[in-house]
């Protein structure tokens, strides 16, 4: 992920809530149950955990780095 750039993910299963580790390094924004939106706001990592209405099921790894083109 790009800073200041954004981007949607289609997610597999169904996800009722997300945290995000660090919300200063990305802005993620559950959208619908199988959508998320994220925009890269500074340099640096963070995680989104995604969770069903039963359980947390995955960690998503967010990495945001310079523009190079």
């Amino acid at each position: 992920m790009v800073v200041n750039k954004s981007s949607f993910i289609h997610l597999s299963s169904a996800t009722e809530r997300i945290t995000v580790g660090n919300p200063e390094v990305a802005d993620v924004k559950l959208l619908d149950s199988t959508h998320l939106y994220v925009l890269g706001r500074r340099l640096g990592n963070t995680n989104v955990v995604l969770c069903s209405k039963s359980s947390c099921y995955r960690t998503l790894e967010v990495d945001v780095t310079h523009d190079l083109d």
